[in-house]
């Protein structure tokens, strides 16, 4: 009993500790706080004023969705490329003998060369898309922000 309340003691003390440094990290970034605040409060106007702006990522998602079926495609034709292999094993476990045959492609190095180039282009145009949004939505919001008259 007595070190269980040692530990919650020193429990305490660690706490207390630790809530005195976020208090003085607090104090000492209230400006950064302040000013995130503010930019807040500037993004909240702005989706006021171009409410439209919210569904733009459901814009991205169906683009990147028209390229995944694109990708689909090829990447079905891709693996069509390969060399059907058949192989049969023996498996015994205990008095049971059982036979198990096996299929599989074999790719020559065009094929897998191919393939990663594949997966370079879903990676990038993926990123893309990304960027494309991050873009559209900076310049709106730039455009908003820097316009004389909010209303537009």
């Amino acid at each position: 009993p007595d070190s269980n309340i040692q530990a919650a003691t020193i429990a305490a003390y660690v706490l207390w500790a630790i809530s005195a440094l976020l208090i003085l990290t607090f104090c000492c970034l209230r400006k950064q706080i302040w000013l995130s605040m503010k930019c807040v409060k500037k993004t909240g106007k702005a989706l006021g004023s171009m409410p439209l702006i919210i569904l733009f990522p459901v814009v991205q998602a169906a683009g990147f969705a028209i390229f995944m079926v694109l990708f689909l495609i090829y990447g079905i034709y891709l693996a069509s490329l390969g060399t059907l292999d058949s192989s049969t094993y023996s498996v015994d476990i205990g008095p049971f003998s059982y036979t198990v045959s096996v299929r599989d492609f074999d790719y020559d190095q065009t094929t897998q060369n191919m393939a990663w180039y594949l997966l370079f282009c879903l990676f990038w145009t993926s990123q893309f898309i990304i960027a494309v949004g991050e873009i559209v939505i900076a310049m709106s919001v730039s455009k908003w922000f820097f316009a004389r008259d909010k209303r537009k």
